[in-house]
């Protein structure tokens, strides 16, 4: 094994690697996340520096994020690097995950020694010298390299022109994946971008919505008193772009006005008349009898000045309430945290599908059945459905967590399941949980910093019972509280 810079030779790579670093900083890479430009001659040295200063943002990341291999993603000589160390691939949740945030460190430090370009020449680089490296989705990635936008001016119906948000202007400012709400800031804008229940079933796409959480202003949802319509698809395309989501999961987005700042009030006066007493109008068009003030005689006649307001039609309240919030927890569920909620069936049939099997739940005439064989048929069931799902894995899981995961097929008066001695910690630990959201639910109080740490969790949750908890959801089987 050879150096290429000094020719030097070594009878193993690991010598080389030992070589090349500290004598050559081959494998110097960068920290992500300080200020100023922080680098390390290895990555086990910015892996003790990252969990040492930054273990808050290490945690939201995969255990792989800093690797050996993954390095190659922070390197400031990734082409030498990978002579030395085989990188991940390129599509790969690490290496996605590592470029995301050397971009967003190359959009926040002034002092960085090498320029964003390089970095995205470099990367490219590697990927056309013939690796097995997958394509990363334009949404995941793309966008981050968009330096300048045009402005353009779109007019609402509702007649308040917003401005084309520019993307490295934008910010996250919360995210609440239960409620499947994005804010978005620029400036004194907010816009609020409601998502489809099938964003929930696309792993990339949460992917890219856990690593703006990361970056997120505030732990509040943040409301206004006025919201308006985007229809614009130029804006709308903009922001999708910003959070790397397709259209299709859009259901609508909004921006949030404060009231006064969305319509000034609208002003007649005279500089030789004293100040009238002003007026307000109910409508902005039409006031009956019984609504007007009364106007005193000296303020009626025609040489008065009056300043009249014209106040908005009142507004929807914006953002999701903790009662809102726990109910979208509960409809999900968020294993092996809690399970989802059981249903209140009654007489209406879901059609189940999995893997070329149909299940039509509940059973037939399932009211006349005894609570063992309603139990009975219920693990029957999910265990039918689990087979499909994952053949590997029904042979191993454990009985209270099957009927966990399928916890809303669960029937009204079914006898409760029996958990062995070892599971009593596990189960005590969902029941709570699952009564506190209840509770949350049913009195719409309780510690939105908690409920905050579930919707972040539910990131992770086990979602392969999602397609058949939408048909349910479908069928609008209530909850059973």
């Amino acid at each position: 094994m050879e150096c290429w810079v000094c020719h030097l030779k070594f009878p193993t790579n690991r010598e080389l690697k030992n070589h090349m670093g500290p004598i050559h900083g081959t494998l110097k890479v960068i920290c992500p996340w300080c200020p100023n430009e922080r680098t390390y001659k290895r990555v086990t040295d910015l892996r003790s520096h990252a969990k040492q200063s930054h273990s808050h943002q290490l945690a939201k990341y995969p255990g792989d994020l800093i690797t050996e291999s993954n390095g190659i993603w922070f390197s400031l000589h990734p082409e030498g690097y990978n002579r030395l160390v085989p990188g991940t691939e390129w599509g790969s949740n690490a290496a996605t995950h590592a470029r995301v945030l050397v971009l967003e460190w190359l959009s926040k430090t002034k002092h960085a020694s090498k320029k964003k370009d390089n970095w995205v020449n470099d990367w490219e680089s590697l990927r056309k010298k013939g690796k097995s490296f997958a394509p990363t989705p334009d949404a995941l990635f793309q966008p981050d390299y968009i330096e300048t936008e045009t402005e353009m001016t779109e007019t609402t119906p509702s007649g308040y022109s917003p401005a084309r948000p520019k993307i490295d202007e934008l910010e996250v400012e919360y995210i609440s994946l239960a409620a499947r709400k994005i804010f978005l800031c620029q400036g004194d804008s907010i816009y609020a971008i409601h998502l489809r229940d099938t964003i929930l079933g696309d792993p990339k796409a949460m992917a890219s919505i856990a690593r703006k959480m990361g970056v997120q202003k505030t732990e509040r949802e943040p409301t206004r008193s006025a919201e308006f319509p985007v229809a614009s698809p130029t804006i709308q395309k903009q922001l999708l772009k910003f959070v790397g989501l397709e259209q299709k999961y859009l259901e609508n987005i909004r921006e949030l006005k404060e009231e006064e700042r969305a319509m000034k009030p609208i002003k007649r006066k005279r500089e030789s008349e004293p100040e009238p007493p002003q007026v307000r109008v109910p409508s902005p068009c039409t006031a009956s009898s019984a609504d007007s003030a009364e106007i005193p005689s000296d303020a009626t006649t025609a040489s008065t000045a009056i300043s009249i307001h014209l106040p908005q039609p009142k507004s929807k309240p914006i953002g999701a309430s903790l009662s809102e919030r726990a109910l979208n927890l509960l409809k999900r569920g968020c294993l092996p945290l809690f399970p989802p909620a059981r249903r209140d069936w009654g007489t209406e049939q879901a059609t189940l599908r999995c893997n070329n099997i149909t299940v039509v739940w509940p059973p037939k005439d399932w009211q006349e059945m005894s609570p063992d064989r309603r139990l009975l048929s219920w693990e029957y069931t999910a265990l039918t459905l689990q087979e499909r799902m994952d053949q590997s894995k029904s042979a191993t899981i454990e009985r209270i967590d099957l009927l966990d995961k399928f916890n809303f097929l669960a029937l009204p008066g079914t006898v409760e399941k029996n958990a062995k001695k070892t599971d009593h910690v596990v189960r005590k630990s969902r029941y709570y949980i699952y009564e506190q959201l209840k509770n949350i639910v049913s009195s719409n109080s309780g510690d939105s910093v908690w409920i905050r740490m579930l919707e972040r969790s539910c990131a992770l949750r086990d979602r392969s019972t999602d397609n058949s908890l939408a048909v349910v959801e479908d069928k609008d089987i209530p909850i059973r509280l």
